[in-house]
């Protein structure tokens, strides 16, 4: 046998031949004992953390509230029409339950697992294939949004500048292609480049 050591003796020491200490498994994020997080990650609270600058509050709020009333605008009046004020009111109150607990649950997991991003989660708990499924996704669903969007603003915007400008319906002005390409070109192309 070999010598006795100052860590216990067990299958992964024969089998894997690990010769260093188990290192201590990271405690699961409770709301009575947070674990400690390390400067560069998120939910970090010192002082010196560098990425802390990056973003404030009422600028994450803005951002969330934006991704909600943009397709919530559209979606919603229909949905608690279909479902009945009611019901509607109550799978909105269930669903809002759901992904705020979904959200805190991610959040701590994201914090036990040390990492910072959305893609680095996945990448943790599924590997490269779900990072590389994520990724994708992360891709298509604001491309589908983008092509609904434009969807929407050329069959408005046409009626709005026909209406409004009294421009006829022949011009190429108010032909929904070119209000699609123009509102995309000038409004969503800009806002979509990095700064």
């Amino acid at each position: 046998m070999t010598s006795p050591t100052a860590f216990p003796v067990n299958e992964r020491t024969y089998i894997l031949e690990d010769t260093a200490p188990p290192q201590p498994q990271p405690q699961l994020a409770t709301p009575d004992e947070p674990p400690k997080i390390p400067p560069g990650l998120a939910g970090y609270e010192g002082d010196a953390d560098p990425k802390k600058d990056k973003s404030s509050l009422s600028f994450t709020s803005f951002n969330y509230i934006n991704s909600i009333v943009g397709s919530g605008v559209i979606g919603m009046p229909f949905a608690l029409h279909e479902a009945g004020f009611g019901v509607g009111m109550l799978l909105l109150i269930l669903v809002s339950i759901i992904t705020d607990t979904a959200l805190c649950l991610m959040i701590a997991v994201a914090r036990t697992a040390k990492v910072n991003t959305y893609q680095d989660l996945v990448n943790a708990a599924f590997g490269k294939p779900g990072f590389l499924i994520t990724s994708a996704l992360q891709f298509m669903y604001p491309f589908i949004s983008l092509i609904s969007y434009n969807i929407i603003v050329g069959d408005t915007m046409t009626k709005v500048l026909i209406r409004v400008t009294g421009i006829g319906q022949e011009s190429v002005l108010v032909k929904r292609e070119f209000i699609m390409a123009t509102s995309t070109l000038l409004i969503t192309l800009p806002l979509s480049l990095y700064r």
